[in-house]
């Protein structure tokens, strides 16, 4: 048995036309690989977060993840411009942990 519409029609449908080229159905297409991404946890100044966090909410569109995004990516391309170049790959090795030793 057919289910019935509980919709109903559409209002608009009587104030806007619809185009010659609307009544075809379009195929819906697939859509594209989203990259794998991981979780990455650790801590920032409390001032730092509530300016993200300011910026994110006066910004429509914006997420704290993209702000994050686009900011890591901007400082990685400042420095290996300072570099001169890409840095190599670290091959897999594990990085250091615990608080960071401040140099003597």
């Amino acid at each position: 048995m057919a289910r019935k519409s509980t919709i109903g029609t559409n209002p608009l449908d009587a104030v806007v036309p619809m185009r010659r080229d609307e009544t075809k159905r379009v195929k819906p297409q697939a859509e594209p690989a989203r990259a794998t991404k991981e979780r990455v946890t650790f801590q920032l100044p409390i001032g730092l977060i509530e300016k993200a966090r300011d910026v994110v909410y006066f910004s429509p569109g914006l997420t704290m993840a993209s702000l994050m995004e686009e900011a890591l990516l901007a400082q990685l391309e400042r420095s290996e411009k300072k570099n001169g170049k890409p840095f190599p790959s670290r091959a897999g090795a594990a990085l250091k942990t615990g608080r960071p030793v401040k140099a003597a």
